[in-house]
């Protein structure tokens, strides 16, 4: 791995997450780490088919990875990017960004807080 490559990963391995991983993997300048979903047989099936590694949680791509894209569903997602922003990594959230305006704010307060 070059030290000037991005290190992403993927939290969900459905349809729109699938597509994050691939386009990470045909991306020159970036290193498809990892994939990380509930259905860890799916996520193993997607790591092996990218070349990369299936993670069990979130939080085990933390220090590993310099951005995530969260393609879970929309509920989950201020649980899983807040906790990702909270340690610091970069995230691209599917749309909508959450599930309501309060969680919408307190995501964007999380990426502004931590610099992310």
């Amino acid at each position: 791995m070059s030290s000037n490559k991005a290190r992403a990963a993927v939290v969900g391995t459905g349809h729109l997450g699938t597509f994050h991983a691939e386009k990470y993997a045909a991306i020159e300048a970036c290193d498809l780490v990892g994939v990380v979903d509930v259905d860890h047989e799916r996520a193993r099936a997607l790591a092996d088919r990218l070349s990369c590694k299936a993670f069990s949680s979130p939080m085990d791509l933390v220090g590993k990875v310099d951005c995530v894209s969260v393609a879970v569903p929309t509920t989950l997602h201020r649980s899983v990017a807040g906790e990702l922003l909270e340690a610091g990594v970069d995230c691209l959230v599917e749309k909508p960004l959450a599930a309501s305006g309060a969680e919408a704010d307190e995501l964007v307060a999380l990426a502004r807080e931590h610099g992310c």
